[in-house]
This record gives structure tokens, C-alpha cells and sequence, in this order.
């Protein structure tokens, strides 16, 4: 954490609670050296085993020139160590000073373990979490750890303790701006460095109680609710000035606002007011994008696909939606793009039914006459049924129906129809065009309309051939199980980054060192034995962590590979069933075309 590894009092080599003239002569060392360009002794309090630090002449002033101000003091030493209690703090400092870092955690780990702090043990907690934030490789576990035991100091009445040991006695901090400016400055490093998911840090965040937290969380969901915000008003004024760049607006709107909304909502939760509240906000306005995008394309009778791309749109709106207006509302349009979508050949269904439905009804009335005049037919009269059919044919007024025709169903409309998805609504398209047809040439007036049935079953089954090359291409670019596997993939790494029994292993290397240091009164022998003895639980403990790791990893390998197999088994059953049905087509549309 480079607010750690290159903070001014390491840079300096000093601790925290270092008076002026300490820090005074420790600049003007380091400098003696720098210009002799001699490398500066390793003894102090810089300690190497945090990871590599260049000194300059420049980097010297600098550090000197932000340790001047009381507050720069404080920001800096909230990430820096200091020296609270001569007795289990020095034991730890000369642990790091040697590279011995295990012993340096075990030391402070004790004096935490219950979390419970004291004038004793308050810098234990401080300066573990310090240590812990440092770490080469973080993780959730010890990320949480640090910045709970940091929460813990900062929340004790030993904190005053610190900030007077730092600060001159004029610098005046509350316990709850000291937690701010911890957390704030963690989070900036956290952001810059993504040394943490925002997710992550949130969730440790909400499960420490400390008495800023409120504060913090308000101040952050602000933050981010006013960047949602500006996107919001970015994609309103697109929308506004040219409704043809509507959907590249909505687009845009999910796509800066979708990460943001996340974080917000792994801040304060999705019943959240203010999170519902401008989730909602965002959904309206991509909804709105593709409303218009949609209505400016179709007043426009463009031919750009507009449908599905204004219905992306409003999947992106029902998938930030959080209120139930919002969600009705994507619904309802949802519902009206799918009937507009396909409105020329509704309209041209209506209107060919209607005819149908009239002429059905004609025919029957006709011939319910017909059959009552048949009953009062004396003998030798009949029924001249050829001039009851051409009563039915001409009971419409096929001139009518030609004009009605014309207006709804132009040959413009006509090639809309045939680029039409719903094979249900194109085979009662079809029927009723056949049915009129009929009429028509009954009437001789078939050559009018011959535009109509251009919808032949060569383009039908075209249609459907070139949907299902686009399921079989997307299926054939699928991982079936894929987010099974990708979980299970970093539990797995997870596993293998992991140390088990790591207290345990830690302190039996703290029981070494303390073995290994002289004691009045035992023999070299005794020394040796008990030195031998404590090497053997050591790798009792090494050889359970390793046999744990082992254990886990084929656990989990076996569990990825079962993932895997069921992954290739179900890709391979989703591609032959969709090849199968391509081919069919295939061999439709050969037939047709012959």
C-alpha cells in the first residue's frame, strides 16, 4: 500500500510518535549521506521487509516538507507505526527490523486476539493493522482484519494518547473525524491502486460498528449518487437534441452508471431509499432513450434493426429498476414495441380478417335463405344454386375492399411483413391472403393484388434459417456453466494462495525464537533439545497446512473438472440440436427452391 511504503516518517526512518528534534537530525543525516552518495544504514525504523525504498535528496524534503502541519502529521501516522508500549513494541519492531516478520505479528496478534483494548495493547492494534495493510498480497480476510483493528484503536480513548504523542497539544480531532480521515484516505488508495474491490471494502465497512460509520457511508453514496446524477442529465440533453442518437445516449447511461450503482448498492443495500431512488432515475432515462429512439425510427420508417436495439435498452431499464412504477412502466412499453414491431402485418391481419369475417357472414346468411325458400318449393321448382353463389361473391364490394386494401397493406408494408419473426402471425398472414386471392381472382380482379402474396415459403423458410444459424453460432461460442465454473475456479486459487494452521504455524515459530534467545540457567544440551523438539512440531504443523492444501486443491480440481465434463456434455447436446434443426431447414429450403 503506497501509503504505507512510501509514507515521510518511513521514508525518514523514524516512528510516528518521533519528537521534532529526533526528526530533525534524522533529515539531516540522511542528507549527510545522500550527498557523500553513500546508501543510508538499514538500522532504522524504515524497515526493509516492507519492500524496497529509494531515498533522494528529493524524496527527503518532500517527506520533510509533509510532516510540517499537525493534520499532515496525523494523516501520516494513521498509516504508520508507533511506539506505544516499550515492552511488546520493541520486541516487534527489531522482529521487522531483521525480516522477521512472523514474529512481529505473533507478538501484536496476542496482545488483540480479544479485541478487547487497553492502554497496554492499544498500539498493538494500530500497528498490526499497519502491518496487515502493507501486506505483498491482501486479501479479503486480512484487509477486513486491518481495517477492523485500525476501526477498534480509533474508536478507544487511547487514540487522545496517540494524537498527543503525533501532534502538538494545540490540534484539535474528534474520534469520529480521525475515523474519516482514516477511511477516506484508504478509500482513495483502495480506488487508485485496486488493491481491494469497492465491494469488498464495503462489506467489511458495514460489518464494523464505529461511530463515523453513518457519516462515511453518507458522504460516500453521495459521491457516487451525484456522478449517476451528471450521467443522467449527460443522456437527457443527448436524448433531447436528436432523438436519432437516443439509444447511443441510453447505451452510454448504463454503461458509466451500471459499476457505480453496484458499489452504491454494496454501500447501503437495495431497500435503501436513496440507492432505489436514483436506480430508478437511471432506469427512467434509459427507458425514456429507448422510447424515443424507437418512436424517431419509426415516424422516420427506418430499416436499421431498431426494434431489437430499442429493446435492449429497455432490458438494461428492467435490470436496474428497483420500484414497482419504474418496473410496470418497462413493462408496458416492453409489451407496445412487440405489437408496433410487428404492426404492418397486424394491421393487415385485422383488416384481411374483417373481410373474411364479413364475407363468412354474408355466405351464411345467403344460404340460410336459400334453405328456407327450398322448404316452400312446390314441385318441379329448385333452388338455382349457381346464382345463390354469385349473390355471396358479389355481396362484397370488392372495389371497396381493393382501396382498403391499398391503404393498409401497400407493397412498402408488404416488405416489412416479410422480415416479420412471428411465424405464427406470417402463417395467418398467409392464409388470409390466400383466402382473399381467391376472391379476388373469383372476381377477376386478382391482378390488383398479385403484390401481396410475394411472402412465398422460399423466403419463409429463409427467415427461419437464418434465426437458427444465429442460435447455432451463438451456442457454438458458449461455455454452458460458465459462472459455476469461473466461482469455483477462484475458490480454487483461493485455496492455493492460502496458508492453513497459519496462527498456529505462527506461534510455534514465536515459541522458536523464544527458545533460541539465552536463558540464565539452561544448558547448551537442554538449549539443543528443546530447539529439536520445537523443529518437530513445526513441521507436524507445516506438513498438516501442506496435507489441508493438497486435500482442498483435489477436492476442488475434482469439482471443476465434474463442472467441465457437464459443461462439454451439455455444449455438445445444445450444438447437435441445433445443427439438427438447421439442416432440416436446409433441406426445406433446397426443396423449395427446386
Amino acid at each position: 500500500m503506497n501509503e504505507i511504503t512510501q509514507n515521510p516518517y518511513r521514508i525518514l526512518g523514524i516512528l510516528a510518535d518521533a519528537g521534532a528534534k529526533e526528526r530533525t537530525n534524522r533529515i539531516k543525516r540522511l542528507k549527510q549521506y545522500i550527498d557523500a552518495e553513500q546508501e543510508p544504514p538499514q538500522d532504522d525504523y524504515s524497515f526493509p521487509v516492507l519492500g524496497k525504498l529509494s531515498r533522494t535528496i528529493h524524496s527527503v524534503t518532500t517527506a520533510e516538507s509533509k510532516l510540517n502541519l499537525d493534520h499532515d502529521k496525523m494523516l501520516a501516522a494513521l498509516f504508520w507505526f508507533y511506539k506505544g508500549n516499550d515492552i511488546t513494541d520493541e520486541p516487534a519492531f527489531d522482529a521487522l527490523k531483521s525480516g522477521d516478520k512472523l514474529s512481529a505479528i505473533d507478538i501484536w496478534s496476542k496482545l488483540v486476539i480479544d479485541k478487547e483494548i487497553t492502554a497496554k495493547n492499544a498500539s498493538a492494534f494500530h500497528n498490526l493493522s499497519v502491518y496487515l495493510l502493507c501486506t505483498e498480497k491482501p486479501d479479503f480476510e486480512l484487509m477486513g482484519r486491518a481495517i477492523e483493528y485500525q476501526l477498534i484503536f480509533l474508536e478507544s480513548d487511547s487514540v487522545q494518547d496517540f494524537k498527543s504523542l503525533v501532534t502538538d497539544e494545540t490540534y484539535k480531532i474528534t474520534k469520529k473525524d480521525l475515523q474519516l480521515l482514516f477511511l477516506n484516505q484508504l478509500l482513495t488508495e483502495i480506488e487508485t491502486h485496486k488493491t481491494l474491490t469497492l465491494n469488498h471494502f464495503f462489506k467489511i465497512i458495514n460489518d464494523i460498528s464505529f461511530s463515523a460509520k453513518e457519516d462515511f457511508i453518507k458522504n460516500v453514496s453521495q459521491k457516487f449518487v451525484s456522478k449517476i446524477t451528471a450521467e443522467i442529465e449527460t443522456a437527457r440533453r443527448q436524448r433531447a437534441a436528436n432523438k436519432s442518437n437516443a439509444a447511443t445516449a441510453g447505451e452510454n447511461l448504463y454503461k458509466q452508471t451500471v459499476n457505480n450503482l453496484t458499489h452504491l448498492k454494496s454501500i447501503v443495500g437495495i431497500q435503501n431509499f436513496a440507492y432505489s431512488t436514483i436506480a430508478d432515475k437511471v432506469a427512467n432515462e434509459v427507458l425514456q432513450c429507448g422510447i424515443d429512439y424507437f418512436n424517431d425510427s419509426q415516424e422516420k420508417e427506418l430499416d436499421n434493426d431498431y426494434h431489437k436495439i430499442a429493446g435492449k435498452l429497455l432490458f438494461f431499464a428492467e435490470v436496474i429498476a428497483c420500484g414497482n412504477q419504474i418496473m410496470e412502466r418497462i413493462k408496458t412499453n416492453i409489451n407496445t414495441m412487440k405489437e408496433m414491431k410487428d404492426r404492418e402485418i397486424q394491421q393487415a391481419i385485422e383488416l384481411l380478417k374483417s373481410i373474411k369475417n364479413a364475407y363468412e357472414t354474408n355466405r351464411s346468411q345467403v344460404y340460410q335463405e336459400a334453405q328456407f325458400q327450398k322448404k316452400s318449393l312446390k314441385f318441379g321448382q329448385f333452388i338455382d344454386w349457381e346464382k345463390v353463389d354469385k349473390i355471396i361473391e358479389n355481396s362484397i364490394d370488392w372495389s371497396k375492399v381493393i382501396i382498403s386494401v391499398r391503404q393498409v397493406i401497400s407493397p412498402q408494408n408488404v416488405e416489412k411483413i416479410k422480415k416479420c419473426k412471428n411465424s405464427s402471425k406470417i402463417k395467418e398472414y398467409r392464409e388470409l391472403v390466400d383466402f382473399l386471392i381467391s376472391k379476388l381472382v373469383n372476381a377477376n380482379k386478382y391482378y390488383t393484388f398479385r403484390y401481396l402474396d410475394q411472402l412465398t415459403d422460399l423466403e419463409k423458410i429463409e427467415q427461419e434459417l437464418e434465426t437458427e444459424e444465429q442460435k447455432l453460432a451463438s451456442i457454438k461460442n458458449s461455455t454452458p456453466f460458465f459462472s459455476e465454473i469461473e466461482i469455483e475456479e477462484s475458490h480454487l486459487s483461493w485455496i492455493k494462495n492460502t496458508t492453513f494452521y497459519l496462527s498456529e504455524i505462527s506461534k510455534a515459530n514465536h515459541i522458536m525464537n523464544e527458545i533460541r534467545r539465552f536463558h540464565l540457567f539452561r544448558s547448551k544440551l537442554e538449549r539443543e533439545k528443546q530447539i529439536a523438539e520445537q523443529q518437530k512440531i513445526i513441521a507436524v504443523l507445516q506438513d498438516m497446512s501442506n496435507a489441508e492444501k493438497q486435500k482442498q486443491t483435489i477436492e476442488q480440481e475434482q469439482k471443476i473438472q465434474i463442472l467441465r465434463r457437464k459443461s462439454t456434455i451439455e455444449h455438445k447436446k445444445q450444438k447437435e440440436n441445433q445443427q439438427k434443426i438447421v439442416d432440416d431447414l436446409k433441406i426445406q429450403y433446397k426443396n423449395a427452391k427446386n
